[in-house]
């Protein structure tokens, strides 16, 4: 699971970040929506609100610690 993705990763990075405007997002949003575009996805706020509800971010001390138990 990508932290960052949740805001859960304390590494900032701007590799992969660009800036776009109003009227290319309209753009791609639209293509998107047409299914003439296929490298986005809309989904509504509830789902986005239902993804990260039902995402568990673990650290690695967690998962080593995790591991340590069930190897026992």
């Amino acid at each position: 699971m990508d932290e960052a993705l949740f805001g859960g990763s304390k590494v900032k990075s701007n590799a992969g970040v660009g800036v776009i405007s109003q009227e290319e997002l309209r753009a791609i949003r639209a293509k998107t929506e047409k299914n003439t575009k296929n490298d986005a996805v809309v989904i509504s706020k509830n789902d986005l609100n239902r993804i990260k509800d039902a995402t568990v971010i673990k650290t690695k001390d967690e998962l080593i610690n995790e591991k340590k138990l069930l190897e026992e």
